[in-house]
């Protein structure tokens, strides 16, 4: 007899579902790094062109200049509001499918013990069956034996 866990699609359904959030959570940690590394190029680029504004002050700069450098740090001071507000929205949006994640391998977790328990008792029926089978043998070759010492009490 073959054992049969009625559950099992559930529990493959469950690994399907725990793999697909796996796959989400990655996805978003690496867009996490991203939108970091991009935050970052932001804030270097702000810092070389304060500096280079810093440095051109003191030998004199035109106020074209001065003006378009304004601009690229006003345009870069909202780039950078944007990235980071992206960037916590992508934190939230992990932590809620770091959170699905666990819950989907707990339940798994509690399925595969469901199946383990079934399993056990399912060995454990099938050894009480083979020890009864046994059990009937044995009975059926000592009543055979009985009989037989029976009849040669008779006969003699």
């Amino acid at each position: 007899m073959k054992f049969l866990f009625k559950l099992q699609p559930l529990l493959n359904w469950k690994e399907s579902l725990k793999e697909a959030s796996r796959m989400a959570l990655a996805k978003k940690n690496y867009q996490l790094r991203k939108l970091e590394g991009e935050i970052e190029i932001l804030k270097t680029q702000r810092e070389d062109q304060n500096q280079e504004i810093q440095d051109s002050m003191k030998t004199g700069v035109m106020a074209w200049e001065f003006l378009f450098c304004q601009l690229f740090q006003e345009k870069t001071y909202e780039d950078l509001k944007q990235k980071e507000g992206s960037k916590k929205k992508t934190e939230l949006e992990a932590q809620q499918e770091r959170k699905r994640l666990i819950g989907l391998m707990m339940e798994k977790k509690i399925l595969e013990r469901l199946r383990e328990k079934r399993f056990n008792l399912f060995l454990k029926e099938q050894k009480r069956q083979a020890q009864k089978e046994l059990d009937e043998i044995s009975i059926g070759t000592y009543n055979k034996k009985a009989r037989v010492c029976e009849r040669q009490d008779f006969s003699i």
